[in-house]
């Protein structure tokens, strides 16, 4: 049994032969996205930007590094919920506009028309 081949190391792979080109680097990291690996990417480009001793290359994994952020803080967003509004000031009123109502109502049929 053989095992299938990571398709983030083939991703990657190809993106170090094309490594200047923008286009390359968002193609990775939405697979990255899509595949819910992200962290992964971001590992790799931070030894990149670490080990790698051109500092062009280091430049783009930086600036790759900041757009994972960006990615992730998106996706962070879109998952965030509202917390429920606070309901008691609302049914505090409601409570009271019916209680009001119900003793007009005893007072009038008490006192009469």
């Amino acid at each position: 049994m053989t095992a299938e081949p990571d398709p983030i190391d083939d991703a990657w792979a190809g993106l170090q032969a094309r490594w200047d080109d923008a286009d390359a680097h968002r193609k990775f990291i939405a697979l990255c996205a899509t595949l819910e690996r992200l962290p992964e990417a971001g590992r790799r480009y931070r030894e990149v930007r670490e080990k790698d001793p051109d500092p062009a290359r280091r430049g783009v994994a930086e600036a790759q590094i900041d757009r994972l952020l960006s990615h992730a803080m998106l996706s962070l967003q879109a998952l965030r919920t509202e917390p429920p509004r606070n309901l008691r000031p609302i049914l505090f009123w409601i409570a009271t506009a019916l209680t009001l109502g119900m003793i007009g109502i005893v007072t009038w049929l008490v006192l009469g028309p």
